[in-house]
């Protein structure tokens, strides 16, 4: 995470978010992130992150777009994911 880590974990506290985890899974067809965190509004969450100007934000969101392509500024569109398993043991 870097010399920015502090400013990554203030931002997530800010929105809202309890808990994330970022995994990187190779597969045959390329590489994938996968980003798994926890909040109380998910999709306040990601309107939030997409509405943000703060110096920090921004560069952030420009880091996402040129990794993966995916464009944290545009509004996400239908429902969020349905969980469809989640065991606690």
């Amino acid at each position: 995470m870097g010399s920015r880590r502090a400013e990554y974990a203030e931002d997530l506290k800010t929105r809202g978010v309890t808990e994330e985890s970022w995994f990187l899974q190779k597969t045959p067809q390329g590489d994938l992130i996968i980003v798994h965190f926890e909040a109380e509004d998910v999709g306040k969450v990601f309107e939030t992150m997409a509405k943000s100007r703060t110096p920090f934000m921004v560069w952030f969101k420009q880091q996402v777009k040129s990794v993966t392509g995916f464009d944290l500024e545009q509004p996400m569109t239908g429902p969020p994911p349905e969980e469809i398993v989640h065991i606690v043991t």
